[in-house]
C-alpha cells in the first residue's frame, strides 16, 4: 500500500511540470470563426486584437494570452470591417447586411444600429468619438451623430458622383472625401465645403489622399504619376474646364514618378519622406523637402499590396497576397528581414503594426500571425483550421 503510494506521488511530480507548461498562455489559440477572416487590427493600446470574419461575427482577443475576451454576434450577413474609437471603449462594425453596428468594446453591447440602403464597406471614428463616417458598396457617405444614431445633414457628396474614400484629418477638424477621382475637402465644425483638389490641377483621378500629423496638409497620389502636398491654409481660385472660378488650395511640393501612374502615397511620421505604390511593382522613397527618390524597393506590388510605416518611422512593411510580410529600412529601402514562418500561407495582403511597433499582425483566410516588430519572428498563430 505504501509503495503504491509512493508510486502516486512519483507520477504526480513527474506530471506537474506538464500541467504548469500546458497552462502558460500561448499565441496559439483557435481564432474560432467558422469562414474567412475579413480584417484585423490591434486595439488603441496595442493590448487586444479585433477580428472580423465572413461567418458574421467580430472576436476580441488578448494580444498577449490568444484568449478570446469578447464576441460581437447581431449582423446577419458577413462582417467586412470595423474600427475602433480612440479610446478604445467603443467599436463600430461594416456588414454586408447594410447596417453598422456601434458597440461596447468591452462588455459586447449593441449601442447603436446604423441602416443603410447598401451593404456598408467603410467605417471610421472621428477622434472625438463624437461621430462616425461610414461608405456603402453604392459609394454613398454618411456622417453620423454617435450617441443619437442618426445621420449629421449638410454632409452631401457631389450630385451624381460616387464616394471611394472618405477621412478625418488627426485633429478631427477636416474631412476629406474622394469622389470619382477629385478630392473635397470639409470643415467639419462649420459644416462647410473648403475646396476642390484635382480640378485642370493634377490630371483626372486622384488615386489616394491622407492627412498630414497635423491635420493642416494633405498628401495625394494622381494616376499622372505625381504626388502632390497641399496645405489647407493656402487657398486658391483657379478655372475649371469651362472657365468658371473654383477654390482649390495651392500645391506646394510635387513629385514626379517615373512611372504614369500612381495608387497611394503616404507620409512618414516626422512628414519628411514619402511612399509611394504603384502598380508596375515598385514601392518608392521620397524625400519631401526635395521631391529626389531615395529609394525603390524590390518587391511585387500590385493594386492589392499592403504598404505601412512603422510608428517610430524606422521600418517599412510590405505585405501582399503572394509573399510573408516583409520589413525594410525606411529611409535606404534596405531589406531587414521578412517574416518568416516554417507555415507558408497564401496572405491576404491584411497587415498592420501594433501602436507601439513592438508586433505586426497579418491574416490569411483562416489564420492570423503575430510577428516581432523588429525582426519579423513569428510569434505565434491564431488559427482555427489546425
Amino acid at each position: 500500500m505504501e509503495g503504491g503510494k509512493s508510486y502516486g506521488i512519483l507520477f504526480m511530480l513527474f506530471l506537474l511540470p506538464c500541467i504548469l507548461a500546458a497552462q502558460q498562455p500561448r499565441l496559439m489559440l483557435p481564432v474560432g470563426h467558422s469562414f474567412e477572416i475579413m480584417s484585423v487590427q490591434f486595439s488603441p493600446d496595442g493590448k487586444k486584437i479585433l477580428t472580423t470574419s465572413m461567418d458574421y461575427t467580430a472576436k476580441m482577443w488578448d494580444a498577449a494570452s490568444g484568449y478570446l475576451l469578447t464576441e460581437f454576434k447581431q449582423h446577419r450577413q458577413w462582417v467586412k470591417t470595423a474600427a475602433f474609437s480612440a479610446d478604445g471603449r467603443k467599436l463600430v462594425t461594416a456588414s454586408a447586411d447594410s447596417t453598422a453596428i456601434v458597440w461596447d468594446a468591452v462588455s459586447g453591447q449593441v449601442l447603436k444600429t446604423l441602416r443603410h440602403q447598401s451593404r456598408v464597406e467603410h467605417v471610421a471614428f472621428s477622434p472625438d468619438g463624437k461621430k462616425i463616417l461610414t461608405i456603402t458598396h453604392s459609394r454613398q457617405y454618411s456622417f453620423w451623430d454617435t450617441e443619437k444614431g442618426t445621420i449629421i445633414p449638410d454632409f452631401l457628396p457631389v450630385e451624381g458622383g460616387k464616394a471611394e474614400d472618405v477621412r478625418f484629418s488627426p485633429d478631427g477638424k477636416y474631412v476629406l472625401t474622394r469622389i470619382d477621382g477629385m478630392v473635397q475637402v470639409w470643415d467639419v465644425f462649420r459644416k462647410a465645403h473648403i475646396a476642390d483638389l484635382g480640378i485642370n490641377a493634377m490630371g483626372p483621378n486622384i488615386e489616394s489622399a491622407c492627412f498630414s500629423k497635423d491635420g493642416k496638409k494633405i498628401l495625394a497620389a494622381a494616376d499622372s504619376g505625381s504626388v502632390f502636398l497641399w496645405d489647407i491654409n493656402r487657398k486658391v481660385t483657379i478655372k475649371d474646364e469651362e472657365g468658371y472660378p473654383v477654390e482649390t488650395l495651392r500645391a506646394n511640393r510635387i513629385i514626379k514618378h517615373s512611372t504614369d501612374r500612381l495608387t497611394d502615397a503616404q507620409f512618414s511620421p516626422a512628414e519628411d519622406r514619402a511612399y509611394t505604390k504603384s502598380p508596375d511593382q515598385k514601392v518608392g522613397i521620397w524625400q519631401t523637402a526635395t521631391g529626389k527618390q531615395l529609394a525603390e524597393l524590390p518587391v511585387f506590388a500590385d493594386e492589392r499590396t499592403f504598404v505601412q510605416i512603422s510608428p517610430n518611422g524606422k521600418i517599412l512593411l510590405t505585405a501582399n497576397e503572394f509573399e510573408l510580410p516583409m520589413l525594410w529600412d525606411a529611409f535606404t529601402g534596405k531589406l531587414l528581414d521578412s517574416c518568416n514562418s516554417e507555415k507558408k500561407v497564401m496572405q491576404r495582403g491584411i497587415a498592420a503594426f501594433s501602436p507601439d511597433g513592438s508586433k505586426i499582425i497579418s491574416a490569411t483566410d483562416y489564420y492570423v500571425s503575430i510577428w516581432d516588430g523588429n525582426t519579423g519572428k513569428l510569434q505565434g498563430i491564431l488559427n482555427d483550421r489546425q
